[in-house]
Protein backbone atom coordinates (compact mmCIF):
# COMPACT_ATOMS: atom_id res chain seq x y z
CA UNK A 1 0.00 0.00 0.00
CA UNK A 2 1.67 3.12 -1.27
CA UNK A 3 1.09 6.33 0.84
CA UNK A 4 2.58 9.91 1.98
CA UNK A 5 2.80 11.22 5.36
CA UNK A 6 1.95 14.49 6.52
CA UNK A 7 3.52 15.25 9.92
CA UNK A 8 2.96 12.54 12.45
CA UNK A 9 -0.32 12.52 13.33
CA UNK A 10 -2.03 11.78 10.02
CA UNK A 11 -2.18 9.90 7.06
CA UNK A 12 -2.79 10.73 3.34
CA UNK A 13 -4.28 7.91 1.35
CA UNK A 14 -6.28 7.45 -2.08
CA UNK A 15 -9.69 5.70 -1.96
CA UNK A 16 -8.28 2.50 -3.26
CA UNK A 17 -5.94 2.77 -0.29
CA UNK A 18 -8.45 2.53 1.83
CA UNK A 19 -10.14 -0.03 0.46
CA UNK A 20 -7.49 -2.61 0.56
CA UNK A 21 -6.51 -1.52 4.04
CA UNK A 22 -10.21 -1.87 5.52
CA UNK A 23 -11.27 -4.53 3.07
CA UNK A 24 -14.07 -2.51 2.12
CA UNK A 25 -16.18 -2.14 -0.94
CA UNK A 26 -15.70 1.03 -2.59
CA UNK A 27 -18.98 2.98 -1.76
CA UNK A 28 -18.71 1.53 2.12
CA UNK A 29 -14.75 3.13 1.59
CA UNK A 30 -16.50 6.36 0.19
CA UNK A 31 -19.43 5.97 2.45
CA UNK A 32 -16.62 5.91 5.68
CA UNK A 33 -14.77 9.12 4.81
CA UNK A 34 -18.24 11.10 4.58
CA UNK A 35 -19.39 9.45 8.18
CA UNK A 36 -16.04 10.23 9.43
CA UNK A 37 -15.20 13.90 8.72
CA UNK A 38 -12.07 13.33 6.98
CA UNK A 39 -10.80 16.20 4.80
CA UNK A 40 -10.50 15.42 0.73
CA UNK A 41 -7.33 16.52 -0.66
CA UNK A 42 -7.17 16.77 -4.85
CA UNK A 43 -4.20 15.31 -6.43
CA UNK A 44 -2.27 16.51 -9.08
CA UNK A 45 -2.80 12.91 -11.16
CA UNK A 46 -6.60 13.81 -10.82
CA UNK A 47 -7.05 11.48 -7.74
CA UNK A 48 -8.27 12.36 -4.21
CA UNK A 49 -6.91 11.70 -1.28
CA UNK A 50 -7.88 11.44 2.02
CA UNK A 51 -6.09 12.98 5.22
CA UNK A 52 -6.83 10.02 8.30
CA UNK A 53 -5.73 11.45 11.80
CA UNK A 54 -3.78 8.40 12.86
CA UNK A 55 -5.52 7.54 16.19
CA UNK A 56 -8.78 7.54 14.05
CA UNK A 57 -7.20 5.21 11.20
CA UNK A 58 -5.71 3.05 13.84
CA UNK A 59 -9.15 2.75 15.65
CA UNK A 60 -10.88 1.57 12.67
CA UNK A 61 -8.06 -0.37 11.35
CA UNK A 62 -8.27 -2.36 14.39
CA UNK A 63 -12.18 -2.99 14.26
CA UNK A 64 -11.49 -4.23 10.74
CA UNK A 65 -15.34 -4.70 10.07
CA UNK A 66 -16.54 -3.39 6.72
CA UNK A 67 -19.32 0.08 7.56
CA UNK A 68 -22.55 -1.16 6.62
CA UNK A 69 -23.35 0.67 3.48
CA UNK A 70 -26.74 2.71 3.50
CA UNK A 71 -28.03 3.03 0.19
CA UNK A 72 -29.76 6.05 0.77
CA UNK A 73 -26.24 7.59 1.72
CA UNK A 74 -24.81 6.75 -1.29
CA UNK A 75 -24.03 9.34 -3.54
CA UNK A 76 -20.78 9.92 -6.52
CA UNK A 77 -17.88 11.50 -5.09
CA UNK A 78 -17.23 15.25 -6.57
CA UNK A 79 -15.05 14.51 -9.03
CA UNK A 80 -11.35 16.17 -8.81
CA UNK A 81 -10.79 18.98 -11.46
CA UNK A 82 -8.34 17.87 -14.32
CA UNK A 83 -6.72 19.43 -17.27
CA UNK A 84 -9.96 17.85 -19.15
CA UNK A 85 -12.49 19.13 -16.77
CA UNK A 86 -10.54 22.61 -16.43
CA UNK A 87 -10.62 22.42 -20.31
CA UNK A 88 -14.49 21.62 -20.81
CA UNK A 89 -15.69 24.32 -17.67
CA UNK A 90 -13.89 27.03 -19.34
CA UNK A 91 -15.56 25.76 -22.70
CA UNK A 92 -19.15 25.66 -21.07
CA UNK A 93 -18.11 28.87 -19.49
CA UNK A 94 -17.31 30.60 -22.38
CA UNK A 95 -20.18 29.46 -23.83
CA UNK A 96 -22.94 30.83 -21.30
CA UNK A 97 -21.19 34.18 -22.09
CA UNK A 98 -21.85 34.14 -25.22
CA UNK A 99 -25.23 33.56 -24.52
CA UNK A 100 -24.82 35.87 -22.03
CA UNK A 101 -24.21 38.08 -24.77
CA UNK A 102 -26.77 37.21 -27.39
CA UNK A 103 -29.70 37.28 -25.08
CA UNK A 104 -28.36 40.98 -24.33
CA UNK A 105 -27.94 41.76 -28.17
CA UNK A 106 -31.70 40.01 -28.24
CA UNK A 107 -32.87 42.10 -25.24
CA UNK A 108 -31.71 45.40 -26.59
CA UNK A 109 -33.00 44.46 -30.42
CA UNK A 110 -36.36 43.61 -28.87
CA UNK A 111 -36.91 47.22 -27.30
CA UNK A 112 -35.40 48.90 -30.15
CA UNK A 113 -38.00 47.15 -32.00
CA UNK A 114 -41.03 48.44 -29.77
CA UNK A 115 -39.38 52.12 -29.32
CA UNK A 116 -39.51 51.96 -33.11
CA UNK A 117 -43.13 50.14 -34.07
CA UNK A 118 -43.84 53.18 -31.15
CA UNK A 119 -42.66 55.61 -33.52
CA UNK A 120 -44.18 53.81 -36.33
CA UNK A 121 -47.31 54.08 -34.50
CA UNK A 122 -47.54 57.41 -33.56
CA UNK A 123 -46.31 58.20 -36.70
CA UNK A 124 -49.88 56.42 -38.36
CA UNK A 125 -52.12 57.88 -36.10
CA UNK A 126 -50.84 61.61 -37.11
CA UNK A 127 -51.78 60.55 -40.46
CA UNK A 128 -54.86 59.05 -39.59
CA UNK A 129 -55.46 62.43 -37.69
CA UNK A 130 -54.38 64.54 -40.90
CA UNK A 131 -56.67 62.22 -43.54
CA UNK A 132 -60.08 62.47 -40.42
CA UNK A 133 -59.34 66.28 -41.07
CA UNK A 134 -59.20 66.33 -44.83
CA UNK A 135 -62.01 64.68 -45.31
CA UNK A 136 -64.26 67.01 -43.06
CA UNK A 137 -62.51 69.65 -44.92
CA UNK A 138 -63.86 68.32 -48.35
CA UNK A 139 -66.99 67.16 -46.78
CA UNK A 140 -67.70 70.62 -46.04
CA UNK A 141 -66.78 71.74 -49.43
CA UNK A 142 -69.20 69.23 -50.76
CA UNK A 143 -71.80 70.44 -48.74
CA UNK A 144 -71.20 74.24 -49.62
CA UNK A 145 -70.97 73.16 -53.50
CA UNK A 146 -73.97 71.70 -53.17
CA UNK A 147 -75.34 74.74 -51.78
CA UNK A 148 -74.97 76.69 -54.45
CA UNK A 149 -75.69 74.38 -57.20
CA UNK A 150 -79.06 74.33 -55.56
CA UNK A 151 -78.87 78.29 -55.29
CA UNK A 152 -78.38 78.45 -58.73
CA UNK A 153 -80.75 75.54 -60.10
CA UNK A 154 -83.25 77.53 -57.78
CA UNK A 155 -82.02 81.10 -60.04
CA UNK A 156 -82.30 78.88 -63.33
CA UNK A 157 -85.94 77.87 -62.49
CA UNK A 158 -86.83 82.19 -61.81
CA UNK A 159 -84.67 82.68 -64.81
CA UNK A 160 -86.45 79.40 -67.28
CA UNK A 161 -90.49 81.09 -66.16
CA UNK A 162 -89.21 84.55 -66.53
CA UNK A 163 -88.37 83.28 -69.94
CA UNK A 164 -91.48 81.70 -70.52
CA UNK A 165 -93.30 84.45 -69.51
CA UNK A 166 -91.61 86.73 -71.84
CA UNK A 167 -92.23 84.81 -74.46
CA UNK A 168 -95.98 84.71 -74.14
CA UNK A 169 -96.10 88.20 -73.43
CA UNK A 170 -94.15 88.59 -76.83
CA UNK A 171 -96.52 86.03 -78.47
CA UNK A 172 -99.74 88.23 -77.54
CA UNK A 173 -97.88 91.46 -78.32
CA UNK A 174 -97.51 89.55 -81.79
CA UNK A 175 -100.57 88.99 -82.23
CA UNK A 176 -101.96 92.49 -81.65
CA UNK A 177 -99.37 93.63 -83.94
CA UNK A 178 -100.90 91.26 -86.62
CA UNK A 179 -104.37 92.22 -85.40
CA UNK A 180 -103.73 95.86 -85.95
CA UNK A 181 -101.88 95.64 -88.98
CA UNK A 182 -104.34 93.54 -90.71
CA UNK A 183 -107.07 96.44 -89.80
CA UNK A 184 -104.72 99.15 -90.72
CA UNK A 185 -104.64 97.40 -93.75
CA UNK A 186 -107.94 96.67 -94.27
CA UNK A 187 -108.67 100.52 -93.85
CA UNK A 188 -106.33 101.50 -96.25
CA UNK A 189 -108.05 99.32 -98.92
CA UNK A 190 -111.25 100.50 -97.78
CA UNK A 191 -109.97 103.86 -98.11
CA UNK A 192 -108.74 103.32 -101.70
CA UNK A 193 -112.26 101.61 -102.88
CA UNK A 194 -113.79 104.44 -102.33
CA UNK A 195 -114.76 107.16 -104.99
CA UNK A 196 -112.07 109.96 -105.25
CA UNK A 197 -115.01 112.65 -104.33
CA UNK A 198 -115.62 110.69 -101.16
CA UNK A 199 -111.82 110.63 -100.38
CA UNK A 200 -111.91 114.30 -101.30
CA UNK A 201 -114.33 114.88 -98.69
CA UNK A 202 -113.14 112.65 -96.23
Amino acid sequence: MSEVSKGVSSRIMTYAEIEEAFSLKPASARQLVRRQGWRRLPGNDGRTRIEIPIEEFERALKRGVETPLDESEIDAEPPVEGPLERTFVAFLTAHIERLERALTEAQQALSQAVADRSAETEKSDHLVGEVAALARQLAQVVEEAGGRERELQARLALADAAAAQSRVELSALEKRAEAETAQARAEVEAWKARPWWRRLAG
